[in-house]
């Protein structure tokens, strides 16, 4: 924590121990214990990603929300063609490493048959 002439600086340690600290309590609750402003705590946890706990938001029952799960549904099926996109890929570099492989064990037997002529 740092003064300057804008103000206290804070710590982005601190801050997210503050914004992990509310998801759990009230902000009347973190405000006293960590003695930081309700548009400070608004403002960080905007900035470092946290969700908004504004409008009844319960982190419980987010799963029940139907927004939540249409959006499940939609990132499971984008999951699900980028994993046969990478089926598709893992194939493709088995095939070539076969080649590879042949191409190897046939220099392998050209040496040797290059070595038995001299």
């Amino acid at each position: 924590m740092d003064k300057s002439k804008f103000g206290i600086r804070y710590a982005t340690e601190f801050k997210h121990e503050v914004c992990k600290y509310y998801d759990n309590h009230t902000a009347d609750q973190t405000i006293a214990k960590y003695g930081v402003t309700k548009s400070n705590l608004g403002k960080w946890r905007i900035a470092l990603g946290y969700r908004n706990k504004h409008y009844n938001y319960n982190l419980y029952t987010e799963s029940m929300q139907p927004s939540v799960q249409k959006r499940e549904r939609k990132n499971f099926m984008i999951t699900k063609k980028e994993n046969g996109q990478l089926q598709a890929q893992i194939v493709e570099l088995q095939q070539r490493l076969e080649k590879v492989e042949a191409d190897a064990r046939l220099l392998k037997s050209v040496k040797a048959l290059f070595m038995e002529v001299q």
